[in-house]
């Protein structure tokens, strides 16, 4: 069983074309694995997004739903912006 870490409501399991995803019923919040994340968005920004919180650019923030270790809030630079609607992003602290 898998907690939204923004509002502690139960993820349940979901699936589309892109593959399989969490999604929280209440907030609308979604976990989704770096696998199914590559199909949705644009190469240079994943790894952008990714190389970031791997590399520890960021603050810690909120507890990943699958692993409950703390999570990197990484902030994009402006020119990023084009490439998706989001410009902060969360992946999982590696430790």
């Amino acid at each position: 069983m898998f907690i939204c870490p923004n509002c502690q409501s139960r993820l349940a399991r979901t699936q589309n074309q892109l593959g399989i995803y969490w999604a929280c019923p209440n907030c609308g919040g979604r976990a989704v694995g770096l696998a199914v994340l590559r199909k949705a968005a644009a190469r240079d920004f994943v790894n952008r997004v990714w190389g970031l919180a791997r590399d520890g650019n960021g603050t810690l923030g909120r507890r990943c739903p699958m692993c409950n270790k703390p999570m990197f809030k990484v902030t994009l630079p402006r020119e990023a912006e084009t490439q998706s609607p989001r410009t902060t992003s969360e992946s999982r602290k590696s430790s």
